[in-house]
């Protein structure tokens, strides 16, 4: 019996195998993984849209009155406010809502390779793991954000999309237009494969339908879900948020300049090794890219849909990604599946390439999944917190945290995060030792504080007088 066969034989067991650690990683990482900034800020909104019926930001927001785009979070904070009024106001919860959407990405990535690739059941499973296990994938599918959820949206929309290019009907477009208006409504950053979408349904030459009849069908899905931003009370402000972001003064969520304004600028730092890691995945893509078209003899590349949503999502990590390791490049998951394909084909120096290069991203996630749960860095949170909680009562002193802190604190009414009014400053400060230096920052007055102790991971001052 060759190896093949052998492979093939016991598929099932491997493939129960491989399910299993994968949900294991993800239920381990949820329990170990440091607290982070974006976590509570996300959650903030559905906190207290449970709370008090509104969707606010509990004074957590990065800018000072109304949030900009406050209509950014509606569609996030409604699709997590459930699972907190269930389960309670938790961290981990938080975090099992992303894990369970990367279950139903697991499904979504399988049917897009069958659809799309035309990979058989067997192929396209391993594939689907092999993708589900690089860095990319695990990172945000164990935190509280948006953005992989949104991708799977856009992967689900997709498969919609292949039912109205199937002749199944108009209401499987206007699902899809569903989908990836709620990929946007998640994160914006899902606007790119949106634009591979319409470069499809506009200069694709396999359907029938006129592009006006496609306008038609599609046109009244966006107008409704327009309409609540336009009546909006903060439409004006959340106009010039957008436009800004694109055109003006805004840098799409801290991240202005993308990939390539981040490599120029290792260039100019002499950090030679990450400007090599990011220039090099970069070129992978770009390369599998033109071989994709390449094998697939595509006349009129404007046909395929997949390969056309696949490269605005990589788009859209080149031009708003700045760090390798960074959640929103969850969005190379589609390109990805790409590459995988690829390996299909009877080349072999593709099939070890790609092989080595799909190794060489799974390897950080066990390598970052030992290192975290040997470290477990949110249990020494907790027990920083307890322990300073206990020696100065601060559960009921007005305090200022650091961000991602509030879990620790319930989001109580006692603890903010900003200071906007000098005279009303809190008691206390607790900062984390990895953001602040010992002395704290002009942002803190550094005469109103003086230190008063540290953990392993904490430094406490307390305000003078």
């Amino acid at each position: 019996m060759s190896s093949i066969e052998k492979i093939r034989k016991n598929i099932h067991w491997q493939i129960i195998a491989s399910s299993t650690l994968f949900i294991a990683i993800l239920i381990v990482l949820i329990d170990t993984r440091e607290a982070w900034i974006d976590e509570s800020w996300f959650a903030a909104y559905a906190v207290q849209f449970i709370r008090t019926g509104e969707i606010a930001d509990l004074n957590m927001a990065r800018f000072t009155n109304i949030l900009p785009h406050n209509y950014f979070f509606y569609f996030y904070t409604l699709l997590q406010a459930p699972f907190y009024n269930f389960f309670g106001e938790n961290l981990i919860v938080g975090r099992m809502i992303t894990a369970l959407f990367s279950l139903l990405g697991v499904w979504a990535i399988y049917k897009n390779f069958r659809l799309y690739m035309n990979l058989e059941k067997v192929t396209a499973l391993f594939f689907t793991l092999v993708i589900i296990y690089t860095y990319y994938y695990v990172y945000p599918a164990t935190q509280i954000r948006p953005d992989l959820i949104a991708m799977v949206f856009v992967l689900v929309g997709m498969i919609f999309l292949k039912n109205w290019i199937d002749d199944k009907g108009a209401i499987w477009l206007v699902l899809t237009h569903l989908m990836f208006i709620f990929a946007m409504l998640l994160h914006l950053q899902a606007g790119f494969a949106w634009v591979g979408l319409w470069f499809f349904l506009l200069f694709n030459t396999l359907k029938i339908e006129s592009k006006i009849k496609i306008i038609g069908i599609s046109l009244p899905v966006y107008i409704a879900i327009a309409l609540p931003f336009v009546f909006n009370e903060h439409f004006e402000t959340n106009l010039h948020y957008y436009y800004n972001t694109f055109f003006g003064t805004g840098n799409m969520a801290g991240h202005k300049g993308g990939m390539i304004l981040s490599m120029m600028q290792k260039y100019h730092e002499g950090a030679y090794l990450k400007l090599g890691i990011r220039a090099g995945i970069l070129l992978v893509i770009v390369l599998n890219f033109l071989y994709y078209i390449y094998i697939k003899n595509i006349k009129v590349f404007l046909n395929d849909a997949f390969f056309l949503v696949a490269g605005a999502s990589f788009g859209s990590w080149v031009l708003t990604t700045t760090q390798i390791n960074d959640y929103h490049a969850v969005w190379l998951t589609i390109p990805f599946m790409l590459l995988s394909c690829n390996m299909t084909t009877d080349n072999k120096f593709i099939k070890y390439f790609n092989g080595t290069f799909f190794l060489l991203l799974i390897i950080p996630t066990f390598v970052y999944t030992i290192q975290t749960v040997k470290k477990n860095p949110l249990k020494q949170q907790r027990s920083d917190i307890q322990t300073l909680n206990q020696k100065y009562n601060l559960t009921h002193k007005n305090l200022f945290i650091d961000r991602d802190l509030m879990w620790f604190y319930s989001f109580g009414k006692n603890v903010t995060y900003r200071l906007d009014n000098p005279a009303a400053m809190p008691d206390y400060l607790l900062l984390r030792k990895a953001a602040h230096k010992k002395t704290p920052s002009s942002e803190f007055d550094g005469k109103a504080y003086k230190f008063i102790d540290e953990t392993q991971m904490f430094l406490l001052y307390k305000r003078n007088g």
